[in-house]
């Protein structure tokens, strides 16, 4: 496109005219498609964390279903303690790595390293605080339901660097 509005302007005899015009259209054409790229991502964005919110909530229900109030209620009673870890999981490392622009081996590598790093510290963490978990809901089972979901940490953070290089990917694309 840049290159017809050379070509209008060096035949032109009024070249500054047709400059602004051409321009102005090369303009138009980028924002048209920076728009469009926009608008995809906030469909498949959209898409994607309504996929998830109803997965979960199907989730919910079959636990619901299958599983006795007391122990729903003991789920429910370790998922506040592992929401509340699962903030503090990568400390952003992901967000860094899809937004990067330009990313090496050894970048990812330290990420990797530090996601795991971090998985490790927080099942030792959720691991440390499940006695006083279970103390203060007055519920002992909780403590073994802990100290098993506190294994979840350090094997998330193994797929964290893959899942943001993916999602990277997925974001250029659009």
């Amino acid at each position: 496109m840049i290159r017809k509005a050379f070509e209008k302007y060096s035949r032109s005899s009024r070249p500054s005219q047709v400059m602004e015009m051409d321009l102005d259209d090369c303009g138009k054409e980028i924002m048209r498609s920076a728009a469009g790229s926009a608008a995809s991502g906030v469909i498949w964005s959209f898409l994607s964390q309504a996929v998830r919110l109803g997965s979960q909530v199907i989730g919910v229900m079959i636990l619901a279903r299958l599983l006795p109030a007391s122990d729903f209620g003991l789920i429910a009673m370790a998922s506040v303690v592992t929401g509340f870890a699962i903030m503090f999981r990568d400390f952003g490392t992901t967000a860094a790595v899809i937004q990067r622009p330009e990313l090496t081996n050894p970048l990812l590598d330290s990420v990797f390293l530090f996601n795991i790093a971090m998985g490790l510290g927080l099942a030792v963490l959720v691991a440390l605080f499940s006695p006083v978990v279970a103390w203060f809901f007055s519920e002992p089972r909780l403590l073994w339901v802990l100290l098993l979901l506190s294994l979840v940490f350090p094997l998330g953070a193994l797929g964290l660097v893959q899942q943001a290089l993916l999602e990277r990917v997925s974001s250029r694309w659009h």
